[in-house]
């Protein structure tokens, strides 16, 4: 236990300010599991996370304490087994990024049935310090010195790690070079499910991967845009590319959790209106059930945990009155 405090405390006071907090990151995250968290998991955190027992986000840069934590961008040391802790390091994206002169062109390109090698972990460090800082040269050095297309770097695909973390420009260029589009993970996570969580280009890099033919189905996390709020109402962006994914196949009615909770029983609890309507529109079930039995109504109705002002109280009564419209019960 010495040994963990120790340890934490010269990296809370020593490694820490070293990343600084991105203008994207938030510095604190706290979760008893997905959604029910304190940052959402696409946004960026980058100092302390405290699971309880389960936090996500895909990218994280600090100190993460608690039971489980997911994260998709991130270097893992451990102290020792009685320490009870895990700390997470990676270096954030720079905030300014070179950007090619000219574009490369999208072709579309036919899925294989697995993913290359891992990258050693020197390789994986070069690499991915240069998707970082949209070195598209230093990325097609290597490949044209025999690296793999599809090399694995820390549990993804170049092309998942560049759609996470990169710009469209580096999305197109290894595209142009036959990478696997639909390649997915264990846990089901392909390129387009990480660019949703891209903070910095995911209104570029999600339609890059559409238009070149990425596989689209009821599994496809819409969620991920579905979180894309602002004052309880969906960012433009954020319906312009959720219309986008439903035309292709994508599902409103997608979940999230081990609950199976939808996103029009999120926005139920929440007493938004504006983007329950639009999921709505877009043929979201009313009456889904979560594995717990409650639906998008009876998540409305439930007695919020904070007090409600009298414009959130109205808007409450107006999401109640549309759910029981179109038949809800």
């Amino acid at each position: 236990m010495k040994i963990a405090l120790i340890v934490i405390s010269c990296f809370v006071f020593l490694v820490v300010p070293q990343f600084g907090w991105a203008g994207d990151c938030s510095p604190l995250q706290i979760s008893l599991f997905p959604p029910y968290q304190l940052v959402s998991a696409e946004k960026d955190v980058c100092g302390l996370r405290l699971n309880l027992p389960l936090g996500d986000n895909d990218n994280f840069y600090g100190l993460d304490l608690g039971f489980v934590g997911g994260t998709r961008n991130s270097v893992v040391s451990k102290l020792p087994r009685e320490a009870g802790v895990k700390v997470r390091i990676e270096q954030p994206a720079p905030e300014k990024a070179a950007t090619p002169k000219t574009a490369p062109k999208i072709v579309h390109t036919t899925p294989s049935k697995s993913a290359g090698s891992e990258l050693s972990r020197k390789q994986a460090r070069i690499i991915n310090k240069a998707i970082n800082a949209n070195d598209i040269a230093a990325v097609e050095a290597k490949l044209d010195n025999g690296m793999d297309i599809d090399s694995m770097l820390y549990g993804g695909t170049l092309l998942m790690k560049a759609s996470n973390l990169g710009t469209a420009d580096m999305v197109k260029m290894l595209i142009s070079r036959d990478a696997n589009l639909n390649y997915r993970t264990k846990r089901g996570d392909d390129a387009l499910s990480v660019a949703m969580s891209n903070s910095r280009n995911w209104t570029k890099v999600v339609p890059v991967l559409v238009e070149a033919g990425i596989l689209i189905d009821e599994k496809t996390p819409i969620w991920k845009l579905a979180f894309k709020t602002k004052k309880g109402k969906l960012k433009p962006e954020a319906k312009k590319l959720l219309q986008l994914l439903f035309s292709k196949g994508a599902s409103p009615d997608c979940y999230t959790g081990q609950k199976k909770t939808t996103v029009i029983m999120y926005y139920a609890k929440k007493g938004w209106l504006d983007p329950l309507r639009f999921f709505i529109d877009q043929g979201a079930n009313v009456n889904a059930r979560a594995t717990d039995g409650q639906t998008a109504l009876s998540t409305a109705l439930t007695k919020p945990s904070r007090p409600e002002n009298a414009a959130r109280k109205k808007e409450r009564q107006e999401v109640i009155k549309l759910l029981r419209s179109k038949g809800a019960k």
